[in-house]
C-alpha cells in the first residue's frame, strides 16, 4: 500500500492533466490490487480490520455518483436538467431527443473521473484495514515524498 501511495505521488494520480501519468497510477493500483490479494491473506502476525461503516458509506458515495451519472436515463428526466435546452435541440435534429441519454453531459470525462476516483478509495479501504505500525509506515512514505518535493521545487527554484 506504501508503495502505491508512493507511485501516486510521484505521478500525481488523480489531478494531473497528463492522462500517461493517470495510467501509471493506474496500472500501479492494479500491481497494489495484485499484491494485496496475494499478501493480505497470508499474513498473521496481525489479523486485518474491519473497514469503518463510514468509510464504506463515503467509498460507495463516491464511486456511486459518476456511475449514477453514466446510467441512461429516459427522456423526460434527463430533458427537465438545467442547461440541457441546446443538447435537446441538437438531437432533435435527428430524431434523438426521444432516446435515453445520460445525466453526465461529458460521459467520457465522467467515466475517466471515475477511473482516478476507483484508485482512491480502495486505498482508503485498504488502509482502513491495516493494522496502525503499517498504517504509521504510510504516513511516513507520504512524509517523506513530501519533503522531498518540497526540498526539490527549493533546488529548482
Amino acid at each position: 500500500m506504501a508503495a502505491f501511495v508512493a507511485v501516486a505521488m510521484i505521478f500525481g494520480g488523480g489531478g494531473s492533466p497528463s492522462p500517461k501519468a493517470e495510467i501509471i497510477v493506474q496500472l500501479g493500483f492494479v500491481a497494489a490490487l495484485i499484491g494485496w490479494v496475494w499478501w493480505a491473506p497470508g499474513r498473521h502476525d496481525e489479523p486485518l480490520l474491519p473497514v469503518p461503516r463510514e468509510l464504506v458509506w463515503l467509498g460507495g458515495i463516491l464511486i456511486g455518483l459518476p456511475l449514477l451519472q453514466l446510467v441512461p436515463w429516459p427522456p423526460g428526466l434527463w430533458q427537465a436538467l438545467p442547461g440541457r435546452e441546446l443538447e435537446t435541440a441538437s438531437l432533435s435534429l435527428f430524431g434523438g431527443a426521444a432516446t435515453w441519454q445520460t445525466i453526465s453531459v461529458s460521459p467520457s470525462r465522467t467515466l475517466a473521473g471515475l477511473l482516478a476516483l476507483v484508485p482512491a478509495v480502495a486505498t482508503m479501504w485498504a488502509t482502513a484495514k491495516l493494522p496502525p505500525h503499517d498504517r504509521r509506515t504510510i504516513i511516513l512514505t507520504v512524509a517523506c515524498l513530501a519533503l522531498e518535493r518540497r526540498s526539490g521545487s527549493r533546488r529548482a527554484g
